[in-house]
C-alpha cells in the first residue's frame, strides 16, 4: 500500500481510496435509461388509474354516453402519459443528482 493509500485511509477512515469511492458513486448512479424505464412502468399505472377515475367521472356525473366518456378519458390519458412522462424524467434526472439521502 502507497503512502497516498494509507494516509487516504487514515483521513476517510476505511480502506477505499478516492478512484475506488467515486467508481463506486458512479455504479450506484441511475443511468438515464433507467430514470426512461421506471418512468413508462409508473406512467402506465398512473395514467390507468388517471382514465379509470375520467371515464367514471364522466360517465356518473354527467349526461354522457358510454363512448364520449370513454373519448373524453382516451383524451385526458393521452395527454396525462404525454406530460407526466416528460415531467417525470426531469425529475427523476435531477434528483439522480443530488447526493443528500441517498447513501446510508
Amino acid at each position: 500500500m502507497s503512502e497516498y493509500q494509507k494516509d487516504n485511509q487514515e483521513l476517510n477512515g476505511n480502506s477505499m481510496d478516492i478512484p475506488q469511492q467515486i467508481d463506486h458513486v458512479i455504479e450506484t448512479k441511475d443511468s438515464p435509461t433507467r430514470s426512461i424505464l421506471k418512468a413508462i412502468t409508473w406512467r402506465m399505472i398512473a395514467s390507468a388509474t388517471t382514465f379509470l377515475i375520467t371515464f367514471i367521472i364522466f360517465s356518473q356525473a354527467t349526461d354522457k354516453t358510454v363512448s364520449e366518456s370513454l373519448e373524453i378519458a382516451s383524451i385526458v390519458g393521452i395527454v396525462d402519459i404525454v406530460a407526466k412522462l416528460f415531467l417525470y424524467y426531469l425529475h427523476e434526472r435531477l434528483w439522480a443528482n443530488i447526493k443528500w439521502g441517498k447513501y446510508w
